[in-house]
């Protein structure tokens, strides 16, 4: 007989089972741990002890030889989860441990990358200031103090969560006797992720722990909240908010090496004109900000469409690199550009200039017009995806688009210097297919455009009517005379 399937109140009551078991069992495991007196007891532990008390007497110095030595000798397989150093001991590629020591050492905030992958050297300099501003390495404060202080390692270690099931008295050590304790590998350690589904559907390992394994999945969000934490990042708690919105941007992007998070606070500056340069965090269609600051912000979206930068309460919380882009002129638009205006920006320009798109399709059309009139000291930045700019001058161009004409059926104009245009993706409605079929049988045009794919478009330059679909209607402003150019509307007067 076919097995049936489980009702949703079942799969609750299993669930609750599971994590009642799952807390009883890790307390008896606990106190028969206590009652032996195990403690330091495997190789594993004594290596990570004798790595540790090595550390504390260079700090704030050490050399990963050395490091490595003192593993070797204690005859381990491989390098003890708490270390939290990436790689195999005898690989001297880069992606071996004596590599992720060396990053380990020298790193000021992620700028080679993390040593491991449950090591997030942003955020342990970001929850701790002291940390950032002493210049020691955060992996090696960690090492030294950080672990036995419950200071977390990386965004989904909840200290104090975890705690709640291996008891109070290892709430400063309880990062530690998870990551050495496979027994303990079903206790979930931060509200945001799933470990407990996660071990239900997953295969078993005795080696991986659950949090390591789903940062290293393909579509990890099928076990970390993310829209819950976009929720939280919204709390007018502004440490719940920090909190959390650190948390999505580090889980969310575990294998960029992004060097440091950043905050920017919310301004009342000149929301358009041109200022004085300076250095600008730029998400095109998203942001503007300056070191400390928001210049200028489109939308009101909970994050970056690139998800690098989170909206708080009363600030914005992002993932930021090291590295810049120079140019003289920065450009970013907020608004519609029509296509004198976009020439009057970037036409008659000499010097380098960036140009930040306020969406996709703009950003489309931009290229294809600085293409067109070969300007190979203008970039178009991409659309949604975050720069570091610096510049000479900055222009924030918020314009009032100017209104477009609805095409009206009765319009007295020769057939032959209409075109209509229409994109492949959209279902146009009986009654103006019927109009246009009625246009086009007395010699007028019709183009059916991908909107990712402008290629055909510089042939509507010279028409006196082009008459445009309205999801069209942002890039076409760029590249047809507004003089020229009218809005297909369901219901045009005919």
């Amino acid at each position: 007989m076919p097995e049936q399937p489980c009702s949703e109140a079942k799969l609750i009551r299993r669930y609750w089972e599971t994590m009642f078991k799952t807390q009883l069992f890790v307390r008896v495991m606990r106190a028969i741990r206590r009652s032996l007196g195990i403690r330091s007891t495997t190789a594993s532990a004594r290596c990570v002890d004798a790595v540790r008390s090595y550390l504390a007497r260079s700090y704030p110095h050490a050399d990963p030889k050395r490091i490595l030595g003192i593993i070797a000798m204690h005859g381990v397989d491989r390098i003890p989860l708490e270390l939290l150093i990436g790689g195999q001991q005898d690989d001297p590629s880069s992606a071996g441990a004596e590599e992720s020591l060396g990053r380990a050492l020298t790193s000021r905030r992620g700028r080679y990358g993390d040593p491991h992958p449950l090591f997030s050297s942003a955020f342990y300099e970001w929850n701790n200031p002291d940390v950032a501003a002493s210049g020691v390495a955060p992996w090696l404060h960690y090492q030294v103090f950080g672990h036995r202080e419950a200071r977390s390692p990386h965004p989904l270690f909840d200290p104090a969560y975890m705690s709640q099931w291996l008891g109070e008295a290892s709430s400063r050590t309880v990062v530690d006797e998870y990551l050495r304790t496979p027994e303990y590998w079903s206790i979930v350690t931060s509200p945001y992720l799933d470990s407990q589904r996660f071990l239900l559907e997953a295969e078993s390992n005795v080696e991986i722990p659950p949090p390591l394994r789903i940062l290293s999945e393909a579509h990890p969000e099928a076990w970390l909240s993310f829209k819950l934490m976009l929720i939280d990042a919204a709390s007018p708690d502004a440490t719940i908010a920090r909190f959390t919105g650190a948390v999505f941007l580090v889980s969310r992007h575990p294998d960029l090496p992004w060097r440091r998070l950043a905050t920017w606070s919310y301004s009342t500056g000149p929301s358009a004109g041109e200022a004085d340069g300076g250095r600008f965090t730029v998400v095109p269609g998203y942001l503007l900000a300056s070191e400390e600051t928001v210049i200028s912000q489109i939308g009101g979206e909970a994050a970056s469409p690139d998800l690098t930068i989170v909206r708080l309460e009363t600030e914005y919380l992002g993932l930021s690199g090291l590295s810049w882009e120079h140019v003289d002129r920065l450009v970013f638009v907020r608004s519609d550009l029509g296509r004198s205006r976009a020439e009057q920006l970037i036409g008659h320009e000499t010097r380098t200039v960036a140009v930040a798109p306020r969406s996709a399709a703009q950003g489309r059309a931009l290229s294809s017009l600085v293409s067109r009139l070969g300007l190979a000291n203008v970039l178009v930045l991409p659309y949604g995806l975050q720069i570091n700019i610096e510049s000479e001058k900055l222009v924030v161009v918020d314009d009032e688009p100017s209104a477009i004409e609805s095409w009206s059926w009765s319009t007295p104009a020769e057939a032959a210097t209409v075109t209509f245009v229409i994109p492949s993706s959209e279902a146009v409605d009986a009654s103006t297919v019927a109009e246009i079929d009625a246009w086009l049988s007395r010699g007028a045009s019709l183009l059916t455009v991908d909107e990712a794919d402008l290629g055909l478009w510089p042939h509507l330059l010279d028409r006196s009517h082009v008459v445009v679909h309205p999801s069209l209607i942002e890039q076409t402003r760029m590249l047809v005379d507004g003089r020229s150019l009218r809005l297909l509307a369901s219901g045009s007067a005919s």
